[in-house]
């Protein structure tokens, strides 16, 4: 993508948010773009578990800037028999990465609408439980990316259509593991069969959804994944049950505060 169209597709991305979707948000971050970040996940083998030791915090993650940086805090966790993984990130809601434009035009306008809808939540729910705000932002960033499509000459709406019916079936093949995992319902091969399994549904989608899931599977992969596709279908039904697109975020920021209130 070149830096015409680049800032051509932020520009209206930014203008469809705000007029369209009622998204008010901090501009700054989409001006800033580096390089990309790597996480490292963690979990237990048994469990589906952060191991609270491995972080002395409990976080789930760790952001490095560079990769070796990552693999070598990888390799400490790997040695105390912990499941990890590596996830590049190529965008999150402080800054952007110049390689997140080498994706298509579709996958890049998914990213700026779910980033921006962070920015949008930032100050407006004190306690985020991100098992909602990332399913609503991906729900967000798809369905956004698909309406703002029939406004442009940019992007491909059938594709969008396809990719995100895909996205969907990957979500809830996800759930399906982590309920499978945590409820002991699992045999010998269970991560070689969903390893072969994932890589067949992901097929179906664009360039940059499907970096996202080619990883290992296993419980930190899984750990990866939860708040991004545990509640996504059910996220995506509370949008498309609003009667217009400009009471989307209203609907998540209200959904994502009262269950959160409800012990999520």
């Amino acid at each position: 993508m070149n830096n015409k169209t680049k800032k051509r597709l932020i520009e209206d991305v930014v203008r469809f948010s705000e007029e369209e979707l009622g998204l008010k948000f901090g501009k700054s971050f989409l001006s800033r773009q580096g390089l990309p970040f790597y996480f490292v996940y963690v979990s237990e083998k048994n469990n589906l578990q952060i191991p609270i030791k491995a972080f002395m915090v409990g976080k789930s993650k760790l952001r490095f800037r560079t990769y070796c940086s990552a693999f070598l805090f990888q390799k400490s966790l790997q040695i105390r028999n912990f499941d990890t993984m590596i996830y590049k990130c190529y965008a999150h809601s402080q800054e952007l990465s110049k390689a997140l434009f080498n994706f298509s035009a579709g996958a890049v306008t998914q990213v700026l609408f779910h980033e921006i809808f962070h920015n949008h939540i930032l100050g407006r729910i004190e306690d985020r439980h991100s098992n909602y705000e990332e399913s609503f932002a991906d729900a967000i960033g798809y369905l956004g990316a698909i309406e703002f499509s029939k406004r442009t000459s940019l992007l491909n709406t059938d594709f969008l259509l396809e990719s995100e019916n895909a996205f969907e079936k990957v979500s809830l093949f996800i759930k399906k593991s982590i309920d499978n995992v945590r409820e002991k319902k699992i045999g010998n091969n269970f991560y070689f069969d969903a390893q072969k399994n994932l890589e067949k549904i992901t097929s179906g989608l664009d360039d940059y959804q499907i970096q996202r899931f080619n990883y290992k599977f296993n419980n930190s992969f899984l750990v990866r994944c939860e708040p991004y596709c545990y509640n996504y279908s059910s996220n995506k039904d509370v949008l498309l049950n609003q009667d217009n697109l400009f009471d989307w975020a209203k609907a998540s920021v209200k959904y994502i505060r009262d269950d959160w209130a409800f012990g999520w």
